[in-house]
């Protein structure tokens, strides 16, 4: 431990310590614990405590990229969370998705599974890689290093690429031909590419 300014109170009476784990519930999510990077100060003058994170704009943004790339679902929380790093106020982000009211977007932020299809979480995680790209792209709102930069170019064109070919594969019919044998009808079923 060692004697620091209080952060509070502006006097030299706080002590100041690493904390090895931390559970980053400032964050919005209960599932983000941090390993070093973290001094929590206790102030003997005002009795305040404080937690200080190391280049936390950093650490929020390289958890957001960890967020867009992870597969899966994501929840409530996440999605507040991604918003919130891209910059969006939840009115923007229906915008962004067309067809979605402020309050559609409060909702699923809410609930701890945001309740949408899997056409629906490709468009949802296509709009917040756009969104976030073009925020982190902005002159002084980049926090991350450069491999974090190259990992989300890189992420933004397999995944621009892999929502193209799902788009295609949603788009496509299936015919069904039904086929009398022996007097009973039976179903065949084939993919086609829609007229």
């Amino acid at each position: 431990m060692s004697r620091v300014i209080c952060p509070n109170c502006g006097q030299l009476t706080a002590s100041a310590r690493e904390i090895s784990g931390y559970q980053y519930r400032e964050s919005g999510l209960d599932n983000v614990w941090l390993v070093g990077g973290v001094t929590k100060t206790q102030c003997t003058n005002c009795a305040m405590g404080s937690i200080r994170i190391t280049r936390e704009p950093q650490l929020l943004q390289v958890i957001a990229l960890d967020l867009l790339m992870r597969p899966g679902p994501r929840t409530g929380p996440e999605l507040r969370f991604l918003r919130r790093a891209c910059g969006l106020s939840q009115a923007e982000l229906a915008s962004l998705l067309k067809s979605r009211r402020r309050e559609t977007i409060a909702e699923r932020e809410g609930k701890k599974t945001t309740g949408l299809n899997f056409a629906e979480e490709i468009g949802l995680r296509w709009v917040l890689v756009q969104a976030f790209h073009d925020y982190v792209t902005r002159s002084g709102n980049s926090a991350l290093e450069g491999r974090d930069l190259e990992k989300l170019w890189s992420f933004a064109v397999l995944f621009r690429d892999f929502a193209a070919k799902t788009t295609m594969d949603r788009q496509r019919t299936e015919r069904i031909t039904a086929r009398v044998r022996q007097n009973a009808w039976t179903v065949e079923t084939k993919r086609s590419q829609a007229a």
